[in-house]
């Protein structure tokens, strides 16, 4: 069994080695660790990946994006993901709303963030992941661009012929993921329905169950929090946390594209049980996705509001996204009272085109006209140096003027 499936196996040995959680801590200096990000155009990407042969990952992102920014915190920075993606990746970060990042969404059809996309050295997408991920499953979409068929239906037909064995199954399921094979979640489902309490409590299950644990949903999840505490002991509080959190985000756009309040509060609940120290806010996060998704702009400003209210808000481009979408949809003094004091602070910290735009037509929405003409002029000044369009402020120009 082992020589015909010797690739399947060197796969499965570095996947473990890449994702392995259980370990004891070291003092190794964190310098230099995660993935490195070439800097530079796209097409300039698409030459150094010719020249070295391998494959782009390409993290598009914005700059507001919550996720985006735990992904950046977490896990592009974690020891193991840079081990795997530096290999067998050039990696390259680009700002979906800014410079070239607007053509490269149009191309590729960003319209969700982080997307994660897969891009041969031609320009053609490979494969594309969305979402806030930990390093383990994030390791496992980038090997789904490097992923060998022959040996999967080597283990495939293993399996056919009874192969029940604990370390095949294992090692079966996390071929059938990287090859994004449907059945994976059955033969998945299969082994854990075998094991005994006490098998649970091994760490090679332990951390089989955690990797696998991607969606509410999944029976892997829902076995993780039954034994939440036994997680905790094994893998720590911030990476059991981390995960839920991770996880519960990954279904809001579920939750608000089918207007599924009950999946939403579920979200919720997953986040608050979670354990982090940052859930209050990450519930907000998520709570704004929600109410943007189903256009329930009452929640969403109210939300919006007791989120700045709370927390220490500092991001220039969030702050110009919630006062813009505040100001779309309300047309009370003290809501939009509260949009005007976040874009200010949004120019306060980084004056560009977008907020003084942003700031124009809040004052015009206010009554305060001569303001508002004054800003929307200084909107211009901005959008002609950074050669932006500023066709939507010139109407708002006209508007004022009437």
């Amino acid at each position: 069994m082992y020589n015909y499936f010797k690739l399947a196996a060197m796969l499965v040995v570095c996947f473990m080695a890449s994702s392995w959680a259980i370990q004891a801590q070291t003092a190794e200096t964190q310098e230099q660790k995660g993935i490195q990000f070439f800097h530079g155009t796209w097409s300039e990407v698409k030459e150094e990946a010719r020249k070295q042969s391998k494959p782009i990952f390409v993290d598009a992102y914005t700059t507001w994006c919550g996720p985006c920014k735990m992904m950046s915190a977490n896990t592009f920075t974690d020891e193991k993901v840079g081990n795997f993606f530096n290999k067998f990746y050039v990696n390259y970060k680009i700002d979906v709303e800014k410079g070239e990042g607007r053509d490269f969404a149009r191309t590729y059809r960003v319209d969700r963030y982080p997307t994660f996309l897969f891009i041969n050295a031609n320009g053609d997408e490979l494969y594309r992941s969305l979402g806030y991920q930990q390093p383990a499953p994030f390791i496992m979409e980038g090997r789904k661009g490097l992923f060998d068929k022959k040996a999967m239906l080597a283990m495939q037909a293993e399996y056919k012929n009874g192969n029940r064995n604990a370390d095949f199954m294992r090692n079966y399921v996390m071929l059938l993921w990287a090859g994004n094979q449907p059945e994976y979640n059955d033969v998945a489902n299969e082994y854990l329905a075998a094991l005994s309490p006490e098998d649970l409590k091994k760490n090679e299950n332990i951390q089989f169950v955690f990797d696998f644990a991607v969606a509410m949903n999944a029976k892997p999840f829902e076995l993780m929090l039954k034994n939440k505490d036994l997680f905790v002991q094994a893998l720590g509080q911030k990476a059991v946390a981390d995960k839920m959190v991770g996880v519960a985000f990954q279904s809001v756009s579920t939750a608000a594209d089918k207007h599924d309040k009950n999946l939403f509060n579920q979200v919720v609940s997953v986040i608050k049980q979670s354990g982090s120290p940052n859930a209050n806010e990450y519930v907000y996060m998520a709570s704004l996705d929600y109410y943007e998704g189903t256009a329930d702009w009452k929640n969403y400003v109210k939300n919006a509001i007791q989120y700045v209210n709370k927390f220490e808000v500092e991001d220039p481009n969030l702050l110009n996204n919630l006062a813009w979408n505040v100001q779309l949809h309300t047309g009370k003094k003290k809501e939009l009272q509260k949009a005007s004091d976040w874009v200010q602070k949004s120019i306060s910290k980084a004056p560009a085109y977008y907020n003084y735009d942003t700031y124009a037509y809040i004052l015009y929405k206010m009554g305060k006209k001569q303001e508002a003409l004054t800003t929307a002029n200084k909107a211009i000044e901005y959008a002609k140096q950074a050669k932006q369009d500023y066709s939507s402020t010139q109407k708002l120009i006209e508007r004022i003027e009437k």
